[in-house]
């Protein structure tokens, strides 16, 4: 999938390359409301956590499962346990696991 340059997200905090595999989708009553992107590999977990932190998103719906038929489709990006720790290569600060809605059926 090609990132489209024009409503491409750019990480805004300074903390290095301003690129992630991400775009903006805006419809006729939406504006930069929806942010889409793949699910993050091992060598670009920091940038998604990143790109989630400087863009205030407060919601991450995710489309796959982190291995589908024996093939990893991403890394798993969040503490699996609400009491569990999670540090972030590259990022000295620890994430702790959140409440997770997960599995729902369409």
């Amino acid at each position: 999938v090609i990132c489209n340059e024009l409503t491409r997200v750019s990480i805004k905090d300074g903390k290095g390359s301003d690129y992630i595999h991400a775009n903006y989708v805006k419809g006729d009553y939406l504006q930069n409301t929806f942010i889409c992107t793949q699910g993050p590999m091992p060598t670009t977990v920091y940038d998604f956590w990143r790109m989630i932190l400087s863009e205030n998103v407060t919601h991450i719906v995710m489309l796959c499962e982190t291995i589908e038929n024996g093939k990893a489709k991403c890394e798993q990006y969040w503490p699996i346990a609400k009491d569990e720790k999670m540090t972030i290569e590259g990022n000295a600060e620890t994430m702790y696991g959140a409440d997770i809605s997960i599995y729902m059926t369409l």
